[in-house]
């Protein structure tokens, strides 16, 4: 139907003008867009975390902006993909699972860019994203293609398992694929897009990182799992300094707009569930975003809550691009130029991805599940689960003490924000099932129940 409605979209105007760069200040020629899997915000330095796992980031944040309160829109990484391309929902352009092809219809921003004359690549280091899903639209290079004996999903948890080209990549071959292809755009103004698989488990960071972040042997599984999980990040962030460093020996930091963030969370036992995709609270869906370029001012601090549905028009508006109409997303440009966040107390709803069946483990997911947050107070729902949370988020941030029946006004208000929200974002069915063999590589990689 979007297929369908989209000529008379463009008959009628498809773009909105955006704000653009501050006057006197030339936007940026290029956009560098990193996203890294499964990074938590409250485990980078960056964000406040004791221990330094991220220094690069600290720097970048430094020498621009950073966001102190985003969410991903779920935590899954194709959904989250699918809304950060699209400015849109997952439920509304039907990517709600990972393995589902982002319908056409909608426009991208690599294809806003390369419309507007940009080289556009994409290097990922997922299965999730893999062309076969629609992910490469827009992109004139897309890199997917990943060794099988480098895969650290594949290689070492489930030999015999996996095609040929393997599930992943590590951050350190995904660097060198980036720059590579910086080193031959030349002049013309480019949109880089680059995604890290690393920290996604399993949690098996290279050698010295082992060294450095040492776990003791009797040290529990909760805190064994955040140790290696803290390697792996900071590892990560030394890949996205590496890119950094080499995207300024190239002479192109100085006209080029920085954006890294990640796609979702991880739970690290903190509810109970090591890993994501199941739960809707905030280690899992609490990401950073950091970003620097022409426009914006060094070492500022923006408090959100933003949501990554809208980081598509707001690095179209620094770009003095102008966004697709109907999207869902609205730029927070103006801020990081000086200005207000644009309705900050709007509310930020989140949603969890569609399962098919009924448990992951001993963990309840049927049906749907909606989270939203406004102000301080968040509120989960989780219909045929029976199932209702409310949280006060300034005196209990780590989500520990159920109000939903001490407060039922307060969360009765925002059950019917989700109502209204639903009523306002309709769900598209998905464009295609997912294969039989896509289902296998899926579960390999632990995203399939």
């Amino acid at each position: 139907m979007a297929k369908r409605l989209l000529p008379v979209l463009m008959l009628f105007g498809l773009f909105l003008a955006g704000c653009g760069a501050p006057e006197g200040q030339a936007p940026p020629r290029s956009l560098l867009l990193v996203v890294v899997d499964t990074l938590c915000a409250d485990h980078t330095s960056a964000y406040g975390y004791a221990r330094e796992t991220t220094p690069q980031l600290e720097r970048l944040a430094a020498e621009g902006a950073r966001v102190s309160t985003v969410y991903a829109p779920t935590a899954t990484t194709g959904p989250t993909h699918a809304a950060l391309f699209t400015g849109r929902h997952p439920r509304s352009v039907g990517v709600r699972r990972n393995a589902v092809p982002l319908p056409e219809g909608f426009a991208t921003l690599a294809e806003q860019l390369a419309d507007a004359g940009l080289e556009t690549a994409g290097i990922v280091s997922s299965f999730v994203l893999n062309r076969r899903f629609g992910f490469d639209r827009g992109f004139g290079m897309w890199d997917d293609q990943f060794d099988r004996e480098r895969s650290t999903v594949g290689h070492r948890r489930f030999e015999g398992h996996v095609l040929e080209e393997g599930f992943d990549r590590r951050a350190s071959d995904t660097t060198d694929r980036a720059l590579q292809w910086l080193a031959g755009v030349g002049g013309a103004p480019f949109f880089l897009f680059v995604h890290y698989f690393d920290p996604h488990e399993p949690y098996v960071p290279p050698a010295p990182y082992v060294r450095r972040f040492a776990v003791d042997a009797d040290a529990s599984p909760r805190v064994r799992a955040a140790v290696l999980y803290d390697a792996e990040v900071s590892y990560t962030d030394a890949e996205i300094g590496r890119l950094l460093a080499g995207l300024d020996d190239l002479g192109l930091a100085g006209e080029t707009l920085v954006a890294v963030t990640a796609d979702h969370g991880e739970g690290l036992l903190d509810h109970g569930y090591l890993f994501h995709d199941v739960f809707l609270y905030e280690e899992a869906v609490r990401v950073p975003l950091v970003l620097r370029g022409p426009g914006i001012p060094a070492g500022q601090v923006l408090s959100g809550p933003v949501s990554l549905v809208d980081l598509l028009p707001t690095l179209l508006d620094l770009m003095d691009r102008p966004s697709p109409s109907g999207i869902a997303g609205r730029s927070f440009a103006p801020a990081l130029a000086g200005g207000a966040l644009p309705d900050a107390e709007r509310p930020i709803v989140l949603e969890r991805r569609v399962f098919s069946s009924d448990r992951v483990g001993t963990i309840p997911v049927r049906g749907e599940k909606l989270a939203v947050r406004e102000g301080r107070w968040k509120y989960i729902e989780a219909p045929e689960e029976k199932r209702r949370e409310l949280y006060d988020l300034e005196s209990d941030p780590g989500e520990r003490v159920n109000l939903a029946q001490r407060e039922p006004a307060r969360a009765a208000a925002l059950a019917e924000r989700l109502v209204r929200w639903r009523r306002e974002t309709p769900a598209i069915p998905p464009a295609a099932p997912v294969s039989p063999e896509d289902e296998e590589r899926l579960e390999a990689l632990g995203y399939a129940e």
